[in-house]
């Protein structure tokens, strides 16, 4: 990557280089557990073929996982030496919490397929959970939408000095799914719900 005059490849290897080592250490640990017993398995069910193909879907979702936030990473810093200036990081981090989430919700859909459990009744099942859930959190996702207003309004970024109603001012630190934390000049951390904070 030194040879290279893109930084991006220097990006990727250091958020891959540990998951690439555990991958080689799981590969040494199944094909050594396979030379001493290919029919290896656990509580008589669970064979070894299928262990190691889980562990192989949950490392590579982590993997891929930590190379879109690489890649959002060194977008930002690529766009800050391109044009001199500060770019807000806001957005970027909200896209890179929700492509996270993605990419884990469809490794475990596939490893739940991979140890034969039905997704179809599974996926039924967290639909009707999901309408009771959004019926019991209506503040979790007002909070939840209204910071999607925030980030796309881009009504506070991070690192802005804000004035609230109530007399609390200070510097936003971080705009999260549910909350905005502001660290005041008395070094004080208040958080506040994005549904208050977009009102």
């Amino acid at each position: 990557t030194s040879k290279t005059k893109t930084n991006l490849d220097d990006f990727i290897l250091s958020a891959i280089k540990t998951q690439v080592r555990f991958l080689l250490i799981t590969l040494g640990l199944f094909f050594a557990a396979f030379i001493i017993d290919p029919d290896l398995k656990i509580r008589d069910t669970i064979g070894l073929t299928k262990i190691f193909v889980v562990v192989f879907i949950v490392l590579s979702a982590f993997t891929i996982s930590r190379v879109f936030k690489a890649l959002i990473q060194w977008y930002v810093v690529d766009m800050s030496h391109r044009y001199k200036s500060v770019v807000d990081d806001t957005a970027f981090r909200f896209g890179r919490r929700a492509i996270s989430i993605f990419i884990y919700v469809v490794a475990l859909l596939l490893v739940l397929g991979h140890l034969g459990i039905q997704i179809g009744p599974l996926i039924t099942g967290l639909g009707i959970a999901g309408l009771a859930v959004a019926l019991a959190l209506q503040d979790t996702l007002s909070n939840f939408f209204a910071s999607l207003s925030v980030t796309v309004d881009r009504i506070c970024r991070v690192g802005d000095y804000v004035e609230l109603d109530g007399g609390v001012q200070g510097f936003v630190e971080d705009v999260g799914w549910r909350t905005t934390r502001v660290r005041t000049r008395q070094d004080n951390l208040v958080v506040i719900p994005n549904s208050k904070l977009t009102q």
